[in-house]
Formats: C-alpha cells, structure tokens, sequence
C-alpha cells in the first residue's frame, strides 16, 4: 500500500521529460529573472541576493512536488551551478573549495532537504487523499447498505428518545417522509403508554441487546403494523443511540392465521381433505377423509395416493388431470373411488396445484365430496325418466293411432253416408220435384204437403252433407288444408259472420297427419265462436315460416278466464280444448289460448314440419 503511494507521488502521473523540463524550465526562470534585475539595477543590493536565493529556492520546491525526488535534486544541482558562477567570487567563473563556497554548500543541503521534504509532503498528502476516498467509499457503502436492507433501521436518542435517523424501507413501512423523521420521537411511533416506553428502553439499557417477536409500530396514517423489533445501545459521539432493526412481519401474522384457520378447517368441514407433496405421497388426511374412506390417518401419511384410494381412471386420464393441473392449477372431477373394505365411492371434487416460490409444483390438495346418494338417485331419477319416455312414447303411438282410426272410421262414415243415405235421399229429392213437376195436384192442400215433403227432403240431404263435411271433408283429402279452412269461412259467411281469411300455404300440400289434425283444430275453435263467443266477428289466418306451420282463430267475443275453463266452462267445451290440445301435441307443436273476458279469444298453434322420412314413419304406425 505504501510503495503504490510512493511510486503514484513520484511520478505524479507525468512523462519522465516533462518532469525533468519543469526542473530545468523553472531553474532558467528565475537565472532569467536574475540577470534582468541585475541589468535594471546596476549597483549590487543586498534584496537582490535574497531575492535571488529565495527564488531559487522556490524553483527546487516547485521541480520537487510537481516532479519528483529526481527533478528536485536536478534542480538544487542547476541552482547551485548557476549560483557559483553568476553569483558568488569571481563572478563568471567556478569557485574553487573555500570558505566563500559555504553558503553554496548550504545552499545545495538545503535543496537536497527541501526536495525530500516536498515528496514527503505530496506522498502524505496522496495518502491522505486515499484514505479520505476510502472513508467516503465506506460510508457511502454503508449508506447503500443500510438504505437498500430489507429490514427498516432506526436510530433514537435514549435520552430525548428524539428520532435521529431511519432508512428508506422503515420510512416507506410507516409512510413518512425523510423531512418529517427528524420531528418524531419513539413515543410517536410506538402505541404504548410513555411508561411502557420508557420500561422498554431502561430494560434495553440493563441487557444492550432486545429481541421482541412480536410489537407494533404506529403508521403516519394512524393504522397499526405489526412488526418484529432487534435493538441494541451504541455509543454515537459521547451518547447513548437505540439502534433497531424492524421487520414487518404483518404478512406472517396473516399466514399464520389463515394456517390456524385452515387447520381448523381441515379437521371441521364435512368434505374429505387429502393433501400430497409433490410425488403424490399423502401428507394429510382429515376426519372426513377417514370416516369416508376408512383409513385412519397413521395408516395412509406418507403412502401414495392412488394405492390408498384407488379411483376408476385409465392411465391417460390420469396424466390428463396432471397437464391440466401444471397448466391451469386446478381440476375438477366426478370420479368413482374405493374404500379400505372395496366399497366404491362416488366423489365429486376439485384438485388444487400448490407453488413454491420460484412457481414450482409443490404438493397438490384434493378436497372430496361424497355424492354417492346423489348419484343412486340420480340413475333412478334416469332410469324413471326413461321409463316415463318410453311409456310416452308408447302413449303417444297409442293416441296416433287411435286419431287415425278415428279419422279411418269418419272417413268411412262419411263415405258410406255419402254412397248411401245422401245418395237415397238425393233421388228421393229429385223423383219429387219430377213428381211435382209432371203432375197436376187437384187441390192446394195436396200441394202444399208435396212442397214441404221436397223441402222437408232436400233439408235432409243438406243436412247429410254438412255431417259429410264435418266428419272428412272431400275438399280437404282433394285441394288441401287451405282451400278446406276457406270453404269453412264461406260458409261463415252465408251465415252472417264478418269473416275473414289469411292464407299464404296457397296450393301447398301438408303433410296428411298435419292437415288432418290443424283442419280438426280450426274447425273445433270455429265451432266454439259460433257456440260461446256472442260475435259475429272472427278472422282465421295460416301460414308457414321457417319450417313451422302457423294457424290463428281469432274473434273479438265476450272471452273467457283462461285458468278455469276446467271449472267454469261446460263439459262440451273442455273436450273441445282437451281436444285441440291433445292433436297439437301429437305432431310435437303448441297449442296457445290467449283469452280475458269482454276481449275476445285467440286460438294459436304452431305445428313444425316434419323431417325427410319422418312422414313415411308415421304412415306406417299409422297403417
């Protein structure tokens, strides 16, 4: 460390010639300066030679502490030569060894010791120099330190208990700033009583050293934190200083509760907590896992999980469950497990990822629920809904079958009435009015009886094809559905009925099944306007939209209250509804009544078309 000096004041980081040309640059200065006052005054005077020495002497410092040892000594050599021959008896000449050259010798003693002493003086001055940028690098090390600590640091007075420094972290862990500490004492920053302060601090006095787990330090805000104090006395310029190191440990207190909490947690729920390292070895089993399983927790902590509570997954779905555990953290699940004695257990559960620090897979906690009854009821629940399916089904096959007997047998009905009764009595018709037409009756009496007997006869055959009509209208198997709800509305309106009609099927054929049973429909809703409704309005619309089929009977009568037909309507009616409803559902559409009273009635159903082969399906049930 020395010689590193020595060496650094030495050449005091100069080229070797331009130190040496200082010794000799300075030197002619002052010869120059010399021999210019010799020139200026011409009589010899003593100021002159002390001028001249002194200069000299000033030309050996500055050769010396800008240039060295080397240059000093140079220059106390050229000093003393130039002296000699310039300055001392004879003057231009060398003296030779007298005792005139004393002062010459004195002279070069003193250059030699001048020079020694400027490179001793520069080399304590370097020294000091690094010493004192060691002492800064130190303190600013320190303060780097103690500024950059985890931990806050405060320094207090003991005797005023006045606040004398507090780094970054215990400034920012209470929220004041660095202006605002010099202007707090410890009783500001601590919520005790200023006895129970002072007890700390004399207790801290008697053993130098304080460890406390667990005290609080007051926020700037007023809030509480809790914190862990080290404290120990020091010594700072003759005074007694407090010196502590103070951890927030509120984060602790936190964990530690939630850990207290979740123990208590783990030993009270109901569900079953497993919990496993990261090897899927148990590490906790509580007393809903064992009165679950059977298995006491000494008997499973520290086995694998899977040999203690082997579960219905094939390997593939197990390393499933492991990918989408490191992916996402968490997996839910509704597993079959088995119980020491091999009874299989139904669970529904979720399996949660746990991380270290660096986001490592740690351990995995599995919290599991017994839905072993749920799950019973759930598969007769099933199998009921089954059951029931199956019997609607079969229902519904039944129900089809007996609308297409009964549609079979209207139809035969009505042909066999048209082939036969109608057709009788239409001849019978006609051979009257022949009768009446080719005879001449002898009194008006008899013909007054043969007109009400032909009038009497053709009401009969109206009347046979009007219950021709309403059990399968010809025009309805012949032109279809729209052309047959027409022929309905004409008729309306022979009998008086402000009737209107909306069609946009046109010449479109339905489905027989769906035409049979909307015309049914239509026909039941106009049958109840001409019964119950007290209007003479009404308006039948049907069209089709997106595969479904519409049809609408609307009428603007005195209506009734919907939620009790059943009870307040006549047996007549409610068959009629029960009906209407029975023949929508049958094609898997919806049937809407929309009625209050003094407003009216709307008859809606919705019909969806059947898909390709759905028709010829039904046809064959049917046939």
């Amino acid at each position: 460390m020395g010689v590193r000096a020595k060496s650094k004041a030495e050449s005091v980081s100069y080229p070797i010639l331009l130190r040496y040309g200082i010794a000799v640059a300075s030197v002619a200065v002052v010869l120059g300066l010399r021999l210019l006052l010799d020139s200026l005054f011409l009589q010899s005077n003593p100021l002159l030679l002390i001028l001249g020495a002194t200069s000299l002497s000033a030309s050996v410092m500055v050769s010396a502490w800008y240039g060295g040892l080397g240059p000093g000594l140079l220059a106390t050599a050229l000093a003393a030569f130039i002296t000699d021959y310039f300055f001392l008896y004879p003057v231009d000449a060398f003296s030779g060894l007298s005792i005139e050259a004393t002062p010459l010798v004195a002279f070069a003693l003193e250059g030699m010791f001048v020079s020694s002493l400027a490179v001793a003086l520069r080399l304590a001055r370097s020294r000091a120099e690094e010493r004192t940028r060691e002492a800064q690098g130190l303190e600013e090390r320190y303060r780097a330190v103690v500024e950059q600590a985890a931990e806050g640091i405060l320094l207090v007075d003991v005797s005023t208990k006045r606040v004398l420094d507090a780094n970054t972290t215990y400034q920012g862990l209470l929220g004041y700033s660095p202006e605002e500490m010099p202007y707090l004492t410890l009783y500001d920053l601590v919520p005790y009583s200023r006895e129970d302060t002072d007890s700390y601090v004399g207790s801290l006095l008697d053993q130098g050293r304080y460890v406390s787990g667990g005290r609080e330090h007051r926020r700037k805000d007023g809030s509480l934190i809790d914190v862990e104090v080290s404290a120990n006395v020091i010594f700072d310029a003759g005074r007694e200083v407090i010196c502590m190191v103070v951890r927030d440990i509120s984060e602790r207190k936190r964990t530690e509760e939630e850990l207290r909490y979740h123990a208590y947690l783990l030993e009270n729920v109901h569900d079953a907590v497993l919990a496993t390292d990261e090897q899927l070895l148990l590490t906790a089993w509580n007393k809903a896992a064992e009165k679950m399983y059977g298995w006491r927790a000494d008997e499973v902590l520290g086995s694998h999980i899977w040999q203690v509570v082997p579960l219905e997954m094939t390997e593939d779905q197990r390393e499933d469950a492991l990918r989408e555990l490191a992916k996402t953290g968490r997996f839910r699940s509704e597993v079959i497990t088995y119980a020491k004695d091999g009874t299989p257990v139904w669970v529904e559960g979720i399996t949660v990822a746990l991380r270290g620090e660096k986001g490592e897979i740690t351990g995995y906690v599995n919290i599991r629920r017994d839905i072993t009854e749920r799950k019973r009821t759930e598969e007769e629940l099933r199998r009921l809904n089954l059951d029931l399916a199956e019997r609607e089904r079969e229902l519904h096959s039944l129900l089809r079958r007996i609308v297409a007997i009964q549609e079979e047998e209207r139809r035969r009905v009505a042909y066999e009435v048209h082939d036969g009764f109608t057709q009788t009595a239409a001849a019978a018709y006609r051979h009257l009015q022949t009768f009446a037409e080719h005879r001449r009756l002898e009194s008006e009496e008899d013909r007054e009886e043969l007109e009400d007997a032909i009038a009497l006869v053709r009401r009969t055959v109206e009347e046979a094809r009007s219950v021709i009509a309403n059990l399968r209208p010809t025009t309805l198997d012949d032109f279809g559905l729209a052309t047959a709800i027409r022929m309905q509305i004409e008729e309306l309106q022979t009998e008086g009925f402000e009737a209107s009609y909306e069609d946009t099927l046109g010449e479109e054929r339905l489905p027989s099944t769906l035409e049979v049973n909307l015309f049914r429909v239509a026909q039941e809703a106009l049958s109840n306007v001409r019964k119950h409704a007290e209007t003479d309005r009404v308006r039948v619309a049907i069209g089709r939209r997106e595969g479904v089929v519409r049809l609408e009977v609307r009428d603007w009568g005195r209506g009734f209250c919907t939620s009790e037909v059943r009870g307040s309507a006549g047996p007549g009616e409610t068959v009629g509804l029960s009906s209407m409803r029975d023949r929508v559902a049958l094609l898997s559409g919806s049937l809407e009544i929309r009625s209050e009273p003094g407003t009216g009635t709307s008859v809606v159903a919705e019909i969806p078309l059947p898909a390709a082969g759905e028709e010829k399906e039904e046809a064959d049930d049917n046939g």
